[in-house]
């Protein structure tokens, strides 16, 4: 892995994440990493060792600068200071760094917000395939995004209402997005996180092994 965490320094709550060697080359499938509104933590970090050991070359971007917590207060108002559009560029230029390092296909891994944005990104024609963890994006963008997308919901999710995922994913096969979804019954928003309380390990397994193949099966060239 090429940008990955590293012990924490300084405050408690905070992360440094190593930046990706300039140089770096790469004979494999890239893919983007992209955390959740409660910030890079280990969990984050723990993904990308499951992708790089799956063969992938992995960039991880961290939106808040190293913070993080395991609050939902207090995430929803980093949530809500962060810059979209900067946002939006800094998930663009992962994926570009993996292209010029030699990535033929690049994907993206996105959670809850970081889906939401990778979706976003993924409709400018940036990815190749995207997976994204209980998240959807407005109709509009949907339109205009074509590449495979897999879709991990929760059961019960007060951020995601089943109606609203539905016209999601019309609107994206509409557009001609070939589209796999899978709910985890038993789960809340989250339930991949395993830092915070509403974790799910056995559906993050699931999960886990889903993303994975997809991934493998859409970057393969």
């Amino acid at each position: 892995m090429n940008a990955q965490a590293v012990e924490p320094s300084g405050e408690p709550d905070e992360v440094e994440i190593e930046a990706a060697q300039p140089d770096r080359r790469t004979t494999g499938p890239g893919v983007v990493v992209v955390h959740d509104w409660y910030g890079p933590l280990p969990h984050v970090a723990e993904l990308a060792d499951e992708l790089t050991m799956a063969g992938f070359d992995v960039e991880l971007v961290d939106l808040y600068d190293g913070v993080t917590t395991d609050d939902p207060g207090r995430a929803e108002v980093l949530a809500e200071a962060l810059d979209g559009t900067d946002a939006l560029e800094q998930i663009a230029a992962a994926a570009q760094r993996l292209r010029e390092a030699g990535a033929g296909y690049v994907g993206a891994v996105g959670f809850s917000l970081g889906g939401s944005l990778v979706l976003r990104v993924a409709a400018g024609r940036v990815f190749d395939a995207v997976v994204v963890y209980y998240a959807t994006c407005g109709l509009d963008d949907a339109a205009g995004l074509t590449c495979p997308v897999q879709l991990h919901l929760a059961d019960d999710d007060e951020f995601e209402p089943a109606e609203d995922v539905a016209e999601f994913v019309e609107a994206l096969r509409a557009a001609g997005a070939p589209v796999d979804t899978f709910t985890y019954a038993g789960t809340e928003h989250s339930f991949a996180n395993a830092d915070v309380a509403l974790a799910d390990p056995r559906a993050a397994e699931v999960a886990l092994a889903r993303t994975v193949g997809f991934l493998h099966a859409r970057l393969a060239g």
